[in-house]
C-alpha cells in the first residue's frame, strides 16, 4: 500500500511570507510517517512539505505517486488550498482515500468534510489514530461508517450526518515515539530560523502541549486527550541531538515546543545531560515568564542556549489577567533579569488589542492601552533586559476561546466568516477584528507605534537604515490613506471582499 504525507502549500504565495519558506522541517508530518513505518514497516511511503515547494507541483507530485491514501495536514493559512487540493486530486485519482489533520481540521472537522469531502478528519494527535486508519484499509479495503466508529479520535460522514468518536487519549510516554522520519524530506533544503549562530540548523521537539489555556491560543491538537503536557527525558533529547550531529552534521537547533520551562526539573535535567555531552549544539526555545529561575537559566546557558523567544503578550495587567496568561508585569522582568544574567538572548513577543470575557461582557484593549503595551515593549529594550520585539495584532484563530469570543460579540467581518484566503490576507493587514467603538484610524495609529519600535530595534541590531528608511516611508502612505479615509476601503478591497 501507498501512503503519502503532505503538507498543504499555499494556492498563491504572499510575498511577505517567502522570507519563512523552507524554514522548519514539517515535524508534524514526519513524526506521523515515522510512527506508520515503525508499525507496519512494509508501506510505501512518500512526503511533499508545501512549504518547499508550490501548490502545482505538490499536485503533480501526489498525481505521480497516486497514493492509496492521502494524508493532508495544515493550519488556516492554508485551509482553502487543502479544499481546492483535494477536489482537484479527487478528480485525477477517483480511488484515493483521503485523510485530513493538524490545526484548523481539528478545531473545524466538520468543515474538511462538507466543504472539501474528505473521507477522515484526525482530530488531536494523529501516530496511533492514523495507524489504526491505515491497518483497517489494509484489512477492509474501504472505509465503513461501522468500522470507523471504533477507532477513537476522528470524525467521518455517514450520509448528511457527521459522526465524531470519542477523544484520542494522548501518547503519555514520547520517548515511545521514533523520531521524526528525517530520511523523506532532504533536510539540508531548509534555511532554519532568521536567528541562528551557527549553522547547519534545524527544528526539534522537546516536549508536547501546555497546561494553560490562553485565550488566543489556537492549537486545539493539543486540548483533545487529556493530559496536556508531556516532555521527553534527558536520555531521549541528548540521543536525538547526537543523532543529527553525527548524521546530518547539526549544529544549531531550535525546540518548537510551546515552553520549554514547564517541567522546570524535567527542563535542568535535559540542560545537564546535553552539557554532558559536550556536542558543540547550540539552541533556541521559548519560555514563559514563569518559572525562570536562576538555576534553569544557569544549566541553559551551560548546554549551549543562547536565544529565547518569551510570550509576553501585554504590557497591562488586567489584560494577562483576563487573557488567563497567569503572568504578571514583575514576572516579566525577573525573568528577563535572570536570561540577560546568563547572557541569553531574549526575543519579546506582543499582541496589540487583545480581546477577552468577564461574566459574559466583551473586554478589550483599546489604542491607549496597546500603547501602553508597546511603552513597556520600549522599556524593555532601553534597559536591555529583551533584544529584540515583535508584535501583532490579535487574532481570533480556530480553536481558540478567542475565537468563540469573537463569534457570540459579533467582531468578524462578513466577508471573512469561512473564506481563509480573504482571512490569510487579512491578518496580515491586522484587520480582522471589527471592536466597538475603535476606529481603523486609531489601530493604524498604534501600528504606526509597533512598527516605528520594530524598525528601530531591527536597526540597533543591523545598523542597516534601511530598516528605518522602510519604516518612514510605508508609515506616511498609510498615514496619507488613514486621514483620507481610504483604509477599510483598501483593505475591503485587498481582501477580495464581496
Amino acid at each position: 500500500m501507498k501512503v503519502q504525507f503532505v503538507y498543504v502549500p499555499k494556492y498563491s504565495r504572499p510575498l511577505y511570507g517567502k522570507m519563512l519558506l523552507g524554514t522548519n522541517i514539517p515535524l508534524g508530518i514526519l513524526s506521523l510517517a515515522a510512527y506508520l513505518r515503525k508499525s507496519q514497516p512494509d508501506l510505501q511511503l512518500d512526503l511533499v512539505d508545501g512549504t518547499t515547494t508550490s501548490y502545482h507541483q505538490t499536485l503533480s507530485r501526489i498525481v505521480s505517486f497516486a497514493p492509496d491514501v492521502l494524508c493532508l495536514s495544515y493550519t488556516t493559512m492554508e485551509a482553502m488550498s487543502a479544499y481546492r487540493l483535494i477536489k482537484e486530486v479527487r478528480s485525477k485519482l477517483a480511488q484515493v482515500s483521503i485523510v485530513v489533520g493538524g490545526p484548523h481540521a481539528t478545531a473545524l472537522p466538520e468543515e474538511a468534510l462538507q466543504r472539501a469531502g474528505a473521507d477522515v478528519v484526525g482530530i488531536g494527535e494523529g501516530e496511533v489514530t492514523l495507524n489504526e486508519i491505515i491497518a483497517l484499509l489494509r484489512t477492509t479495503g474501504k472505509l465503513e461508517a461501522d468500522s470507523l466508529a471504533k477507532i477513537a479520535g476522528i470524525a467521518f460522514r455517514q450520509g448528511e450526518r457527521v459522526v465524531k468518536t470519542s477523544p484520542r487519549a494522548y501518547v503519555h510516554d514520547l520517548d515511545s515515539l521514533p523520531w521524526p522520519a528525517r530520511d523523506l524530506i532532504d533536510i539540508h533544503d531548509y534555511q532554519g530560523w532568521p536567528f541562528f549562530r551557527q549553522k547547519p540548523q534545524t527544528n526539534v521537539l522537546w516536549s508536547r502541549g501546555c497546561p494553560f489555556h490562553c485565550s488566543f491560543c489556537a492549537n486545539p491538537v493539543w486540548r483533545t486527550g487529556g493530559i496536556r503536557y508531556r516532555i521527553r527525558s534527558a536520555q531521549s533529547v541528548a540521543d536525538e541531538l547526537e543523532a543529527l550531529v553525527q548524521q546530518f552534521g547539526i549544529r544549531e537547533v531550535f525546540d518548537n515546543g510551546d515552553e520549554f520551562n514547564t517541567n522546570l526539573g524535567a527542563s535542568i535535567d535535559i540542560c545537564r545531560e546535553v552539557a554532558r555531552r559536550k556536542l558543540g549544539v547550540v539552541w533556541k526555545a521559548c519560555v514563559r515568564a514563569r518559572p525562570i529561575t536562576d538555576e534553569l537559566a544557569k544549566a541553559m546557558a551551560e548546554a549551549g542556549c543562547w536565544f529565547v523567544y518569551l510570550g509576553i503578550e501585554s504590557g497591562n495587567q488586567a489584560t494577562l489577567d483576563g487573557i488567563g496568561k497567569h503572568i504578571t508585569l514583575d514576572d516579566v522582568l525577573e525573568a528577563c533579569k535572570i536570561l540577560k544574567k546568563y547572557n541569553i538572548n531574549v526575543f519579546g513577543l506582543f499582541m496589540l488589542n487583545n480581546v477577552w470575557e468577564e461574566s459574559g461582557e466583551l473586554m478589550f484593549e483599546d489604542a491607549d492601552q496597546s500603547e501602553k503595551t508597546l511603552r513597556f515593549a520600549k522599556h524593555l529594550m532601553v534597559a536591555g533586559l529583551i533584544d529584540y520585539i515583535g508584535w501583532s495584532q490579535t487574532a481570533p484563530y480556530p480553536g481558540s476561546k478567542l475565537y468563540d469570543i469573537a463569534h457570540r460579540h459579533n467582531l468578524i467581518p462578513s466577508y471573512l466568516q469561512g473564506n481563509w484566503d480573504a482571512w490569510q490576507r487579512a491578518v496580515w493587514l491586522s484587520q480582522v477584528l471589527k471592536l466597538p467603538g475603535l476606529s481603523i484610524k486609531e489601530q493604524m495609529r498604534v501600528r504606526l507605534q509597533g512598527a516605528r519600535i520594530s524598525a528601530w530595534a531591527a536597526y540597533r541590531d543591523s545598523g542597516d537604515i534601511r530598516h528605518l528608511v522602510r519604516y518612514y516611508l510605508s508609515s506616511a502612505l498609510r498615514l496619507l490613506a488613514a486621514d483620507f479615509g481610504l483604509s477599510e476601503t483598501l483593505a475591503r478591497w485587498r481582501l477580495g471582499a464581496r
